[in-house]
């Protein structure tokens, strides 16, 4: 089919061409109102029903081709925003427009009443985070790029410049995360103090079976885990004092199968795990990673490059963003430091 024509103005009037045949209108909203009656009516009769109208359908198609659970919860507000403009009638501003919008939206959550035990969702004075409009921003121009590549836009939207946040720690305060083990239920506790006191992934600990353990080389060896695909290797736990006491208070003769189970006998999962955290200690199990991360860098006694292997890292520059230097051990590494620095004349 023929690209039609973008609407513009002639003589005073407003004209389109669509399918050979040309078209004028006396407004500019009439001559896109029929335009879009008049396409619609085309690709119908020819049976082209894939070219969509709207963003909303432009995020439709985008979505079938990128199953991504990431962009499936960041398009859902673009859609929102935008879904009923038609795609010919995109402007550049679009997206400066989508964010002024997105700093005026504020934060819901989820909220759990023990009194009840029901989740609702309540709207907080919190305004998005910064990490949060630029991965909606992020989202929303991937689609509009990849929708002008097909020739569905006329204009190249213009993407605003977003500053980062500032970066909050991931780690869980010391006090607080005791406080929130201790009021573990004993099964919930047990996987959840192994994942503090290994600094292993919710996933990892969750598929851990008997046959993975070897007590006396204090490791355990996973066959199938996130990096497997990267390193080639399986990945191995390594049992601090603290983890080999919980597996010992577990162990018994025989035992086989999923080391961590439910009250059901079943597996835990991280959802489920997230779920009972929020419940008890207002954070995620992968906080207890970040937590171990950065008591082991705090302690000062463990180089990186062995923190990444405890974290089980492919690449150093992953470590880094596990945790951060602290004032006190930047001061006592300032104050160890010895210069030969000469004199002034």
């Amino acid at each position: 089919m023929p690209r039609p024509s973008k609407i513009h103005p002639h003589r005073g009037k407003f004209r389109f061409r669509l399918a050979g045949q040309e078209y004028e209108y006396e407004t500019e909203r009439e001559a896109k109102a029929q335009f879009h009656i008049l396409m619609g009516r085309h690709l119908a009769e020819t049976g082209n029903t894939d070219r969509p109208h709207t963003v909303a359908g432009a995020v439709e198609k985008w979505l079938a081709l990128n199953p991504s659970s990431a962009y499936a919860t960041w398009l859902p507000t673009f859609v929102e925003f935008a879904g009923r403009e038609y795609l010919m009638d995109v402007e550049r501003d679009i997206l400066t427009r989508y964010h002024v919008h997105l700093k005026a939206q504020r934060v819901k959550r989820n909220t759990y009443d023990r009194a009840t035990k029901e989740w609702s969702v309540k709207a907080t004075d919190k305004p998005l985070a910064a990490g949060t409009v630029r991965h909606y921003l992020k989202a929303a121009a991937a689609v509009l790029e990849w929708a002008r590549g097909q020739g569905w836009l006329e204009c190249e939207p213009v993407a605003p410049k977003v500053p980062k946040g500032v970066r909050k720690a991931r780690d869980v305060e010391p006090g607080k995360l005791a406080d929130a083990l201790d009021d573990l239920p004993d099964r919930a506790g047990h996987i959840l103090r192994f994942i503090a006191a290994t600094g292993c992934r919710p996933s990892e600990a969750c598929r851990l079976e008997w046959r993975h353990v070897n007590i006396d080389a204090r490791v355990c060896s996973l066959d199938v885990h996130k990096t497997m695909g990267e390193t080639g290797e399986p990945r191995t736990l390594y049992l601090t004092d603290a983890a080999l006491v919980i597996l010992q208070a577990l162990k018994t003769d025989g035992a086989e199968g999923f080391i961590f189970t439910s009250r059901l006998g079943k597996p835990y999962t991280p959802a489920g795990l997230r779920a009972i955290l929020r419940r008890h200690g207002g954070f995620t199990p992968y906080q207890l990673r970040h937590s171990f991360a950065q008591q082991v860098s705090d302690s000062g006694e463990v180089p990186v490059e062995v923190l990444s292997k405890l974290l089980g890292h492919h690449d150093m520059k992953t470590t880094a963003f596990y945790f951060k230097v602290r004032d006190q051990r930047a001061r006592q590494a300032a104050k160890s430091i010895k210069l030969k620095i000469a004199n002034r004349e």
